[in-house]
């Protein structure tokens, strides 16, 4: 399910640091929505 293009969404974020997509598990929360996202794609997995 993760490599699917359809969930690159809820696997991948965007690093406050670089500006580079990463892995969402490595993402540090910036906002609600970036918890939310991380709370959807942990019951996704």
């Amino acid at each position: 399910e993760a490599a699917k293009p359809e969930n690159e969404r809820l696997m991948t974020a965007t690093s406050h640091l670089t500006g580079e997509k990463i892995n969402r598990f490595t993402h540090i929360h910036q906002s609600k929505e970036d918890l939310h996202n991380k709370q959807d794609m942990t019951r996704m997995l």
